[in-house]
């Protein structure tokens, strides 16, 4: 490959200083201007030599270019920024999902619940028991409106979830998932994510609360201890204790 390249730079080179010198001789061109220009022709030549090995490259990089800029103009269905909706001065927390059909986008021929009815009472504690992919993780989903259900309805006192403030919604929950995430903080600094203004009497409270304050008090330093990127620093179990403690001191009114 290198030797055929190197022989057609030598051609158009021998090819060059031959018109070039027919037009110094008979047609007054400069020896100058003649060579400057050969020489910028051998060299972009050579460019557009190399760039072509790159064209794969560029095809490869344009394509991923669409598809993301594909994704940044998405507009969502469900706008999290939208202040409209209605805010209710008492939740008494009974939740209903009724005839609720719903699957993901991507997979839009998986229905993951179809017809599914729950009737959960104000006060009252339900278990959801099934086996990986059931679609226990997508009721939690659909009743904090991640999604929106195809068919069916969610209500909350008797409210359609979708007519509610959706940030307004979303304060009045909390959960904890299998694993949970934890920011490269300190252990005060995480919990008070569910709450921001609150006091270290209500961290501690939220601690022992979640079994977790006997732990963190053996460790060197106790509420400021940082955790490690994703929790690293600490084992599953205290994960999950904290994550259980961030969602106490929300004092959310359905977890």
């Amino acid at each position: 490959m290198a030797i055929g390249s190197t022989g057609t730079v030598f051609a158009i080179w021998a090819v060059m200083c031959y018109c070039g010198s027919k037009m110094v001789m008979y047609h007054g061109a400069l020896g100058g201007t003649v060579f400057a220009v050969g020489i910028s022709i051998v060299h972009a030549g050579l460019a557009m030599g190399a760039a072509l090995s790159n064209l794969k490259y560029i095809a490869e990089a344009c394509s991923a270019g669409e598809r993301i800029l594909e994704i940044i103009n998405q507009v969502p269905k469900i706008d999290s920024d939208n202040m409209e909706g209605i805010v209710l001065d008492n939740l008494s927390s009974e939740v209903v999902f009724n005839n609720v059909k719903f699957a993901y986008p991507s997979r839009p021929n998986s229905i993951i619940l179809n017809r599914f009815c729950l009737t959960i009472p104000e006060g009252k504690t339900v278990a959801l028991v099934g086996s990986s992919g059931s679609g226990k993780s997508t009721v939690l989903l659909l009743l904090q409106r991640f999604y929106d259900p195809l068919e069916g309805e969610i209500l909350l006192d008797g409210f359609s979830i979708d007519k509610l403030q959706l940030k307004w919604l979303r304060s009045q929950m909390a959960s904890v998932s299998q694993e949970p995430s934890l920011f490269s903080t300190t252990i005060k600094e995480n919990r008070l994510l569910g709450k921001e203004d609150g006091t270290h009497e209500e961290v501690v409270g939220a601690a022992k609360f979640s079994n977790a304050h006997n732990f963190i008090c053996q460790l060197p330093q106790g509420y400021d201890t940082q955790v490690g990127e994703r929790g690293s620093q600490v084992s599953g179990g205290q994960k999950q204790r904290i994550a259980i403690a961030r969602a106490v001191i929300k004092k959310p009114q359905v977890h």
